[in-house]
């Protein structure tokens, strides 16, 4: 068969395939209805994807034992209480007790002490915790110091009482501190001063007529003296001191140590040796300036 008589025959079969369709579709429709239930359709879902696989559980830290006891229940743990400073007191006894004196302090102090022009010597002086203080020593009288211990009683005088070149002084003494902070001190005491010398008898034999011989002369002094200073203290142990004071004579006496036996010759010593005792006991007072070294022993 040729070709377009095929294809005219083709068209006409699907023509009257779908003449019944068309006819249908061109009548009222009412609205359609079933005997049986209608499956309802399906709702519409979410795209779902698959979950994630689960984390796995972190491990616990490893617990490191120090060798503690664990306590399930700790105590409550509070603030230290502050530190309280200590009331203000004195809190240097060593050092300001000891340049100015603590009461509560014994001192026993050896000592070497100048009293300018008197004497050199040594002391011990004893004191008490409430400043009362005992003392005692021993000095030579220097050449240089006796012209001006019995200078003054010269002077006053007008007698030549150079007939000494040295001696020696004892000592007692009591005192107190009444301030031991601020360390001044007030002494007082009593010396026993002895002056060697000699005398030259060629003028006297000149005079009178009667021929003496060079004697030792020796004179004793019942002293009183009095000083004010300051004491204090180097570190622990080492004293100084400083003061001011003054001697006076109480009674003197002189003797001649080997009297000529002519009794001319006596009597003129013996109104020399009262002539030299009443200037001293007159005029014999005496300033001084006390220089002290120590070391405490307590």
């Amino acid at each position: 068969m040729p070709a377009p008589s095929r294809a005219l025959l083709g068209a006409a079969a699907l023509t009257i395939i779908a003449l019944p369709h068309w006819a249908y579709a061109a009548e009222p429709q009412s609205p359609a209805t079933a005997s049986f239930a209608l499956i309802p359709e399906p709702a519409p879902t979410a795209e779902t994807f698959p979950a994630p696989p689960p984390t796995p559980a972190q491990a616990p830290a490893p617990v490191v034992d120090r060798g503690e006891p664990t306590n399930p229940r700790p105590e409550p743990v509070f603030a230290p209480a502050p530190v309280q400073s200590d009331p203000v007191r004195d809190t240097a006894p060593a050092e300001e007790a000891k340049s100015g004196g603590a009461s509560d302090q014994w001192m026993l102090s050896l000592e070497g002490v100048t009293r300018i022009p008197v004497d050199v010597g040594g002391q011990i002086i004893f004191e008490t915790p409430i400043g009362l203080r005992f003392g005692g020593g021993y000095g030579a009288i220097p050449s240089a110091y006796v012209n001006v211990v019995t200078g003054a009683a010269s002077n006053a005088s007008g007698s030549d009482l150079s007939i000494f070149d040295g001696g020696h002084v004892w000592r007692a003494q009591i005192g107190m501190r009444p301030i031991p902070k601020l360390g001044f001190y007030l002494d007082a005491g009593y010396a026993k001063v002895t002056l060697n010398g000699s005398v030259d008898p060629a003028s006297f034999g000149t005079i009178t007529g009667v021929t003496l011989y060079p004697s030792g002369v020796t004179t004793t002094l019942d002293m009183w003296f009095a000083e004010l200073g300051y004491q204090g203290h180097v570190g622990d142990r080492v004293v100084l001191g400083l003061g001011v004071g003054l001697m006076g004579t109480m009674s003197s006496s002189t003797q001649v140590d080997e009297p000529s036996q002519n009794t001319t010759a006596q009597a003129l010593t013996a109104e020399a040796t009262n002539t030299v005792d009443q200037q001293i006991e007159r005029y014999g007072f005496i300033p001084n300036l006390t220089l002290r070294l120590g070391f405490d022993l307590l």
